[in-house]
């Protein structure tokens, strides 16, 4: 992972499965956008940073309308590829990459932590997307 120190990435990626299992308010005001999906890409919960960035409402992801996998790049296949890795455990990071996610603001985060956010016994039951702008 250039640029990036995996210790930092895993102490990120620790403290945000943390927060959402302890379904802590300050998940919600997180610093970056984060959002957990299913295996079938259904967003369980999404951040308000993450929500505004993707121009989708509370209620949407609440009624499992949102599906995670139709904003992203059909054009970037290795990226689809982290989104569904993290379901085998992987933790994953993209570094500045131009245009991986179909967004509506245009507030630049180059960079994505894929990694599993929560576990039923062995099996990743939610994936975790990290956005990151530096």
């Amino acid at each position: 992972m250039p640029n990036y120190a995996s210790y930092l990435v895993h102490l990120r990626v620790f403290i945000v499965q943390e927060v959402y299992a302890k379904k802590s308010e300050y998940f919600e005001d997180f610093q970056s956008p984060v959002a957990a999906y299913d295996c079938d890409g259904i967003i369980a919960r999404a951040n308000k940073k993450f929500r505004d960035f993707l121009g989708i409402a509370k209620e949407d992801i609440s009624n499992g309308k949102i599906n995670f996998f139709d904003y992203l790049d059909k054009e970037n296949t290795m990226v689809a590829g982290y989104a569904h890795n993290a379901f085998g455990g992987e933790e994953k990071v993209t570094l500045n990459y131009s245009r991986y996610i179909r967004a509506a603001q245009k507030i630049d985060f180059p960079n994505a932590i894929f990694f599993p956010m929560t576990r039923d016994g062995d099996d990743v039951k939610l994936a975790g997307i990290l956005l990151d702008e530096k």
